[in-house]
């Protein structure tokens, strides 16, 4: 079961950047940096290195979540 965090817009992590309805972030697997847009990628968006991390954003850019199977790095914060 992979681990799933809910993205808070007013506390991002270091290797997280929220803008309107489009996020940036490092995979806690392999550390690409990937950008997700909710008006693009509806269905969210694969780490396009390794395909182990997930990212979501909603249309209006009101929520986001990222779920990793292999949440094993220590910035990754689970809850």
């Amino acid at each position: 079961m992979p681990f799933r965090r809910e993205l808070d817009r007013d506390h991002l992590g270091l290797l997280e950047d929220w803008q309107g309805n489009n996020i940036a972030l490092a995979c806690p697997a392999c550390l690409k940096v990937f950008v997700v847009s909710g008006l693009i990628h509806r269905k969210g968006r694969e780490c396009p290195n390794c395909r182990k991390t997930k990212a979501f954003v909603s249309p209006d850019g009101a929520t986001a979540s990222v779920e990793c199977g292999e949440a094993n790095l220590p910035f990754w914060k689970e809850g």
